[in-house]
C-alpha cells in the first residue's frame, strides 16, 4: 500500500488469484491491521483504492472480498474508480 508519507512492506504474490486468495493474503494481513491501527490513533479519513480486478470484488457488491471490506470498515473509493485511469494507476502502463 501507498499513501501520503506512508508505503507497506512489498506484497509479492507469485501467482493468479482469487477473492478469496486476496483476503488472505492481503486484505487480512495488511490492509485489516493498517485500518485497524489508523482507527486507534484517531485517524479515520483514509480511503482505500483498488483497480477493477476481479479478485478485488469490484465488480459486484455481492462477494467476499467486498464484504470483508465492509464488515472491516475499509473505506472504499465509488467502485470502478479510478479503474481506468493510466494518470492514477501508472504501473497499468508499464
Amino acid at each position: 500500500m501507498v499513501g501520503w508519507n506512508f508505503k507497506s512492506e512489498l506484497v509479492v504474490i507469485p501467482r493468479h488469484i482469487d477473492g478469496d486468495d486476496y483476503i488472505k493474503y492481503f486484505l487480512e494481513p495488511i490492509v485489516k491491521p493498517f485500518f485497524d491501527k489508523q482507527r486507534a490513533e484517531g485517524v479515520f479519513d483514509w480511503v482505500f483504492e483498488e483497480d477493477n480486478k476481479g479478485a478485488h470484488g469490484t465488480k459486484s457488491t455481492l462477494n467476499a472480498p467486498n464484504n470483508f471490506k465492509n464488515n472491516h470498515r475499509i473505506t472504499q473509493m465509488r467502485p470502478g474508480q479510478p479503474g481506468n485511469s493510466g494518470d492514477l494507476l501508472p504501473i497499468k502502463n508499464v
